[in-house]
């Protein structure tokens, strides 16, 4: 039998749409074509979810007071494929003022001139467990563009990278057999604490910050040999977003 979900009726307005259309890149670029569920009540809209390969997770929120208004019978979530998402608010300009709600199963973003849909899937909710309670060795702050350009450069040597911190900053290094290594140094914005190394699949640690003004600050947290924890918050409306991606660890 085909299983069937309850979607309460809900309505939320956003001023613009400028961190939406962020925060849905992002999460798209992440979970590729795995959905996902929002999860909406009155204190606002939430996603946590991981990837098809369990190498990325990521957790994204959009409080209560950052809408202009928001209207549901009551706590709700609904499945979706982000990268459908991501591709329907490509049409919709980052000032412009938005409207999320729901429809004969369809995901609906509304602005003045404009009515996309998104299908949704009959897929009920399981909370995703988010690696709270971790001892990090390290943590500083740095500039989202800054962290993309650098795990960038370090990429054409080797596709998976190491992030470090030392007293010496933030550094990304990479080598191999043939082209030697590559190492540089990120200013860091507020002077972070301890010492820590751990190597990465280049590309995720760019799915998660790539899209990112350059001048967010992204705060990191790194251990040896554990996951690197990226958070940061997209502004204007605040959406907060945390990443955290598994690490390369060699036998």
């Amino acid at each position: 039998m085909e299983t069937q979900v309850e979607v309460k009726p809900f309505s939320y307005t956003l001023g613009n749409a400028g961190s939406l259309k962020q925060a849905v890149g992002v999460l798209a670029a992440l979970l590729s074509d795995d959905e996902a569920h929002l999860v909406l009540d009155e204190g606002g809209i939430s996603v946590a979810a991981m990837d098809g390969a369990r190498i990325a997770m990521i957790r994204a929120r959009a409080r209560g007071s950052q809408f202009e208004s928001i209207n549901i019978e009551g706590p709700t979530s609904v499945c979706l494929d982000f990268y459908r998402l991501d591709k329907a608010l490509a049409l919709v300009e980052k000032d412009e003022r938005v409207e999320l709600s729901y429809a004969d199963k369809q995901f609906v973003v509304r602005t003045d001139r404009k009515r996309l849909t998104v299908p949704t899937f009959d897929v009920p909710y399981q909370a995703i467990p988010v690696l709270n309670g971790i001892r990090w060795d390290a943590e500083a702050t740095v500039y989202a563009g800054d962290f993309a350009a650098a795990v960038k450069r370090a990429a054409k040597l080797n596709d998976h990278v190491q992030v470090r911190r030392d007293q010496d900053g933030v550094e990304v290094h990479s080598e191999n057999d043939h082209d030697g290594t590559y190492t540089e140094t990120i200013e860091d914005q507020i002077s972070g604490q301890g010492e820590a190394r751990s190597a990465f699949i280049a590309q995720y640690l760019l799915l998660a910050a790539n899209k990112v003004p350059r001048d967010v600050p992204v705060r990191i947290d790194l251990g040896n040999d554990l996951p690197i924890h990226l958070g940061y918050t997209l502004p204007d409306p605040d959406i907060e977003i945390e990443v955290w991606i598994a690490p390369r660890v060699d036998d």
